[in-house]
């Protein structure tokens, strides 16, 4: 077959070329090598755009991680806890841990309030708890809470110790509660009204402030609702 005929047989397309769109073959070498070189170009541009996505996105992720260690860093996981935080004993260390120490018994403690505070229709305060003895015990989950005048129990709620977060206490450190009172419907109790909280092994009287020793007695919200006495988990003092 001459290289006329070869030509024309390339340029005619095959019965399952019908309906096709095919450019004509290059009529030199020049072109034929023109065109080479603009495909390689076109090629080119693609790869390097997606070099230049991909560059893109790994700087993005990037970005964006250390965006969120700047969060975190300058927005820390505030610790729970109802009312403001209580000085720390100036003596011991408190350390948390699913183990150790035996429970302390109320004998092992002693417990102070702060001034009672108000919000949001309830009344509460700070419990600090410190031990008193020459060896270390551990305290576990929200302590039971008592408040009673004249002989009288106002409203109460029961302990609820835990066995996985326990804090081991040294002689002479300390851990925070709190006693929430809401919805007193009857008339004001006398003062003053005793603080009692009541722990696995027994009670524990606890001491209020000298300069503001009454616990202020919370507004009615219904009478239909009850009296509720509530405690949060022991915790950490905060910083001084």
């Amino acid at each position: 077959m001459s290289g006329e005929r070869l030509e024309r047989g390339l340029r005619e397309r095959g019965p399952r070329e019908l309906g096709a769109s095919i450019p004509p073959l290059p009529s030199d070498v020049d072109e034929a090598r023109a065109r080479l070189r603009a495909i390689d170009r076109h090629r080119g541009l693609r790869a390097l755009a997606g070099g230049v996505l991909a560059t893109g996105a790994t700087l993005a992720t990037a970005a964006a991680a250390v965006v969120l260690a700047m969060t975190l860093t300058t927005h820390p996981t505030p610790s729970p806890g109802l009312l403001p935080g209580a000085t720390g004993s100036p003596t011991g260390t408190t350390a948390q841990s699913p183990g150790g120490s035996a429970a302390c018994a109320p004998g092992d403690l002693s417990a102070v309030a702060e001034p009672w505070g108000a919000a949001a229709g309830s009344r509460g305060t700070l419990v600090t708890v410190t031990n008193t003895s020459d060896l270390a015990c551990s305290v576990s989950g929200s302590p039971g809470a008592r408040l009673a005048s004249g002989g009288t129990v106002l409203a109460e709620t029961p302990a609820h110790p835990s066995t996985s977060k326990r804090l081991r206490l040294s002689s002479g450190a300390s851990a925070v509660t709190s006693i929430t009172w809401s919805n007193w419907c009857g008339s004001d109790p006398a003062q003053p009204i005793g603080m009692t909280l009541v722990l696995p092994g027994g009670d524990l009287t606890v001491t209020p402030d000298p300069a503001s020793p009454d616990v202020l007695v919370p507004p009615c919200m219904g009478s239909s609702d009850r009296n509720v006495l509530s405690t949060i988990d022991f915790q950490l003092p905060s910083a001084p």
